[in-house]
C-alpha cells in the first residue's frame, strides 16, 4: 500500500533534481544576461524555452522511476505523481496571477544578482505556468510508458532465457 505513493515520492524528488540542475547549467554556462530580458526581472524567451525543455526532461525521468520503483502498483504511482504535478502547477499558476512581482532592490542590476537573488526576483510569463502543466503531465506519461514497455517494473523482470 506504502509503495505507490514512495514510488512517486521518490519520482518528484528526481524531478526535482533534474529542474534543478537543468536551471544552475542554463544560468553557469548561458549567464544572468541570457536569463533576463533586458535590465528587467521577465525571464527571456531563450530560458524559459529551455527549462520547459528541462521540465520536459525531469518529467520523464520521474515518470520512469516512479513506473520502475512502484513495480505493479506503477498505475497507481503515476497517478499519485500526475495529480501532485497538477496541483502544484495549479497552485504555481494561481500564485503568479496573483502576487505582485518584487522589483530588484536597490542598487541591485541584473548583472550583479547572484544565482540565488535571481531566482528570488525572476518572473516567468504567465503562458509558462500554464505550458510547464501540459509538459509535466505529458512526460510522466512518456515516462512511465517507457518504464513500462522495456519490462520496467521492478522485480518482475524475466530473466533471457
Amino acid at each position: 500500500m506504502i509503495r505507490a505513493p514512495l514510488s512517486a515520492l521518490l519520482g518528484y524528488a528526481a524531478m526535482l533534481t533534474v529542474i534543478l540542475g537543468g536551471i544552475a547549467a542554463t544560468w553557469f554556462g548561458l549567464g544572468n544576461r541570457f536569463a533576463f530580458v533586458g535590465d528587467t526581472n521577465q525571464a527571456s524567451l531563450g530560458w524559459s524555452l529551455l527549462q520547459l525543455a528541462s521540465g520536459l526532461a525531469a518529467a520523464c525521468v520521474g515518470g520512469w522511476l516512479t513506473a520502475r520503483v512502484a513495480g505493479d502498483r506503477a498505475s497507481l504511482a503515476i497517478k499519485i505523481l500526475t495529480a501532485a504535478i497538477l496541483v502544484l502547477g495549479l497552485v504555481s499558476l494561481a500564485m503568479h496571477l496573483a502576487i505582485t512581482p518584487r522589483p530588484l532592490a536597490d542598487g541591485k542590476t541584473i548583472d550583479s544578482l547572484t544565482f540565488t537573488e535571481a531566482a528570488e526576483f525572476a518572473r516567468y510569463p504567465v503562458w509558462y505556468d500554464a505550458v510547464i502543466i501540459v509538459i509535466g503531465v505529458l512526460g510522466i506519461r512518456v515516462g512511465a510508458a517507457v518504464a513500462l514497455q522495456a519490462g520496467g517494473r521492478a522485480g518482475n523482470q524475466s530473466p533471457t532465457p
